[in-house]
């Protein structure tokens, strides 16, 4: 039975030093092949197995010249290059060169992209049908500008006051007999002053919703805050 045993374990280890191989060496020397056909692109000289451009930067550290050397000397004497093939370990980079391949991969951009990627999500769950998550259209638009501007200094420069008044309410509530979480207790601040900002300074008056647990699949009356709350903990 050990005989047997140790023979399956060797395999299983054989199997795995296999695929190993095959995603380390095989595969990213198969993509730099590809790469090779291409006029328009640049491919190392030589294939290091799982530094990749790692040894070229090790070189140039041992030369005394800067890290990224290489690229320098690659776009003084490649004119025509589109696209710049690298690897390191099993993870291929293709670098864009020039305005015609950044225009050739724009053109695979949706014009308009209205999918919810983020179901059963933080994002979903805490705010569901939020500014991040909502289809697009015009009234989405206006939340959006708003939002943006709001990371402006001279925009945010209105709310100076509200987040001096919010800070001193939460240094009124605070219980410092206990320990603190900072992390958290900071995280609770900025949601107050940013859902303040973006729904009113009335947003405790807001009727709780039912929320379902995406844990125990409880079923709970909460406010948004309290929600938020839960998640962050």
């Amino acid at each position: 039975e050990i005989s047997t045993i140790f023979w399956t374990i060797l395999k299983l280890m054989l199997v795995v030093l296999a695929y190993k191989v095959y995603e380390l060496i095989y595969v990213p020397w198969s993509k730099r092949r590809r790469a090779l056909k291409y006029p328009n692109s640049y491919v190392a000289p030589t294939f290091v197995p799982l530094l990749g451009e790692i040894a070229v930067v090790l070189k140039n550290e041992k030369e005394n010249k800067f890290r990224l050397y290489h690229v320098i000397e690659n776009a003084m004497t490649y004119k025509n290059i589109d696209i710049n093939f690298t690897q390191t370990g099993n993870i291929t980079f293709y670098k864009l060169c020039s305005i015609k391949a950044l225009n050739a991969i724009t053109k695979f951009v949706p014009e308009k992209i209205d999918r919810n990627d983020h179901k059963d999500m933080f994002l979903d769950v805490v705010t569901p049908n939020s500014i991040m998550i909502i289809p697009s259209n015009q009234n989405w638009d206006v939340r959006r500008k708003t939002v943006m501007k709001t990371i402006g200094i001279n925009f945010a420069s209105q709310y100076i006051q509200l987040t001096i008044e919010t800070v001193d309410e939460w240094i009124k509530n605070v219980n410092l007999d206990k320990d603190l979480d900072l992390s958290f207790e900071v995280s609770l601040i900025d949601f107050n002053i940013i859902s303040k900002i973006m729904f009113g300074t009335d947003i405790d008056k807001m009727e709780k919703c039912k929320y379902i647990n995406p844990y125990d699949h409880s079923v709970q009356e909460l406010s948004f805050k309290d929600v938020y709350i839960n998640q962050i903990k």
